[in-house]
């Protein structure tokens, strides 16, 4: 992983002390925490005056760009047990993306008698011992013995998927459970940032769009940024100026100068129904 202060490139050889030369001290105060609290209040409490002020910043940033956490919110202890081990698991990627495993499951479950029904929006769920019944938007109605629900946090929260008998313990516990508002902006290049492009590159960095990283199997040549805020509707206007001009800052040099435009293509691809479900407004060929 790459973090990149304000006003350094890759051509910098990135620079390792983005939260700052007190991440040790970070990490042992983190550490030593016995209870449990939000990662606002706990910086506030631990590393407080303008001594810490990068450090607090940095911090933030970190949480909110990386992890999509809502720093009043997310644990102090859970982000610790993540930064703590940065770098220590090996991480995989499925050549070609996730669509070849979907294909495949929907496949060997149509094998076995399996039918999906697409387009089909449930609003409602009767269920008593030994049966469920899911009723759509449309009015239809599917009857099984059991249900698997894996609607998202955000419809569990809003309450827009409708249980009966209710099951207020499932829906006060999904009330306890956080998650982000992420844009996704894939941006594909003619060729790679870095020469050395076989491994994957993650940049956290101070830029408007401050997380990106690559993917080794395609060369290093499509980028993948992560922009926190996705609820926000005047990203839509914007996304394409901002991950430019984020994008020329991280490269040490104007992205489109390096990397001529073969097309613009894509456009908004979003359903607000989903709930919490990433936003990825399209792509830019370079």
């Amino acid at each position: 992983m790459v973090r990149l202060p304000k006003g350094k490139n890759l051509n910098d050889s990135g620079d390792n002390t983005f939260l700052g030369g007190d991440w040790g001290e970070l990490m042992e105060k983190m550490e030593e925490l016995e209870q449990d609290m939000p990662v606002d209040q706990f910086m506030g409490q631990y590393f407080v005056g303008e001594r810490y002020q990068a450090l607090r910043e940095s911090v933030f940033r970190f949480a909110e760009g990386y992890d999509l956490a809502d720093i009043g919110r997310v644990s102090t202890k859970a982000l610790y047990n993540e930064w703590a081990r940065e770098g220590e698991d090996e991480e995989y990627r499925l050549v070609g993306g996730y669509q070849g495993l979907v294909d495949f499951l929907v496949l060997e479950c149509e094998k076995m008698g399996c039918r999906f029904y697409f387009s089909s929006r449930v609003e409602s769920v009767l269920w008593r011992s030994g049966r469920a019944e899911a009723v759509t938007a449309g009015g239809e109605r599917y009857v099984a013995g059991g249900m698997v629900v894996t609607a998202s946090l955000g419809v569990l929260q809003a309450g827009s998927l409708r249980f009966s008998p209710d099951i207020a313990g499932h829906r006060e516990a999904a009330l306890q459970l956080g998650y982000g508002s992420v844009v996704k902006i894939l941006v594909e290049l003619k060729r790679p940032l870095r020469e050395t492009s076989d491994q994957t590159l993650f940049v956290i960095s101070e830029e408007e769009v401050p997380t990106w990283w690559t993917q080794p199997e395609d060369g290093g040549r499509l980028l993948t940024g992560w922009l926190a805020g996705g609820e926000d509707e005047g990203v839509f206007t914007t996304w394409r100026r901002t991950a430019g001009r984020s994008l020329s800052a991280i490269a040490g040099g104007n992205i489109f100068d390096r990397h001529r435009r073969i097309e613009e293509g894509g456009g908004r691809f979003a359903d607000h129904r989903l709930g919490g479900a990433s936003i990825c407004p399209g792509r830019i060929q370079l």
